[in-house]
């Protein structure tokens, strides 16, 4: 049985690896995508990737494209700060966007502006949910967190303990909890101030379901967190991948998002 070709190409921002595929192309097939995501992204039986996206033409004229975005377990995805430094290179790259970009996502238009590898992404709207509050916990703990978008919900607790298994246990923990407010669940981010301005951070990852490398939003969000008990703008954010820097307004209610995106290889997926 003959089968479908699909070409893509491979990116990563701090660790966060990400399959992008130009979706307007007419030598592309269609397959049906929150299927095809959960098998191409997964490690051992495909190519591998934190996520899928699929470039497409943009509804307003006045923006270059639209992206259609789904995390690894084939679940759609708003907002993604990693993948939008990946995809404004590659547009750039591929002559679907200018250097200054806007494009379009679930969560709203975003902003991207193209430095060679560094990727400038003015993300979407932060809206403080709470700047403090107590969730039940049946973890030996009192966990006391800020609950905030970032383009998506995160709950964020600022953290001493950074062995995996903490990580882990409290992150998937606080991803499900009841008491959040009713969406697919938030995305757990932890975070340390380690010096003027710089923090260490990691997220447990909605659609991932576990600690990754790195996470763009994730690092807004503990940028968000940080500022609230006093760091000031611009904030260097550690993760285990690599380190982004974060550029706060003063009214915590946007930011720029600064970091590298890197290229792993461009490919053919054959599926059918």
């Amino acid at each position: 049985m003959k089968k479908n070709k699909i070409y893509f190409t491979k990116m990563t921002a701090a660790g966060n690896d990400f399959i992008i595929i130009d979706a307007r192309a007419k030598k592309n097939p269609k397959p049906k995508r929150k299927e095809f995501a959960k098998k191409i992204c997964d490690r051992h039986f495909g190519v591998g990737a934190d996520g899928l996206f699929f470039i497409e033409k943009a509804k307003n004229k006045e923006n270059n494209f639209a992206w259609d975005f789904y995390n690894a377990d084939g679940s759609i995805a708003e907002m993604c700060g990693n993948g939008a430094r990946c995809v404004a290179r590659y547009c750039f790259d591929n002559k679907i966007a200018p250097k200054k970009m806007k494009f379009e996502t679930l969560s709203g238009v975003v902003g991207a502006e193209v430095f060679k590898n560094q990727i400038k992404i003015q993300m979407p709207k932060i809206k403080i949910i709470f700047k403090s509050i107590n969730i039940p916990s049946e973890l030996n703990e009192k966990i006391n967190a800020t609950y905030l978008t970032a383009g998506v919900p995160h709950i964020v607790k600022e953290n001493s303990d950074w062995s995996q298994e903490y990580l882990f246990d409290v992150g998937e923990f606080l991803r499900n909890h009841a008491s959040l407010e009713k969406t697919n669940g938030a995305n757990a981010t932890f975070f340390e101030i380690i010096g003027p301005s710089k923090i260490q951070a990691a997220t447990f990852e909605r659609g991932v379901e576990d600690i990754t490398l790195a996470c763009g939003t994730g690092a807004v969000a503990a940028a968000v967190a940080a500022s609230l008990r006093g760091e000031k703008s611009p904030i260097k954010v550690n993760m285990p991948g690599g380190t982004m820097t974060v550029v706060l307004s003063s009214d915590l209610q946007s930011a720029e998002l600064i970091g590298e995106a890197e290229y792993i290889c461009n490919g053919e997926i054959l599926f059918g």
